[in-house]
């Protein structure tokens, strides 16, 4: 199959998916599974996305203090989600100890 032909095929599941209402919730656990590519492989070894929900990312972090620097660059995080085009499904971060 050429690349046109995988790009038409993606095109017509995201119909589908926003046809049934799921685009959104689709969107945001690709944000999860990328979460390494936003914030680097450094941080991801001390955080991991773990879930999608109502519009929000829930993050699992190794203890508080990575839940603390991570919250104040929380808006930061969510310039590099926000720059990509699924990345609207997600509006806040909730950062969780382990």
């Amino acid at each position: 199959m050429t690349r046109d032909g995988v790009h038409r095929i993606g095109s017509q599941v995201e119909r589908v998916l926003a046809g049934l209402g799921l685009l959104e919730t689709f969107n945001g656990w690709k944000v999860c599974q990328l979460w390494p590519e936003f914030v680097g492989e450094p941080i991801a070894s001390h955080a991991t996305a773990t879930r999608y929900e109502q519009h929000t990312l829930y993050v699992r972090v190794t203890d508080s203090v990575w839940r603390h620097n991570l919250s104040l660059e929380r808006e930061n995080i969510l310039r590099k989600i926000h720059s990509l085009p699924y990345g609207a499904s997600v509006r806040t971060i909730e950062f969780v100890s382990r």
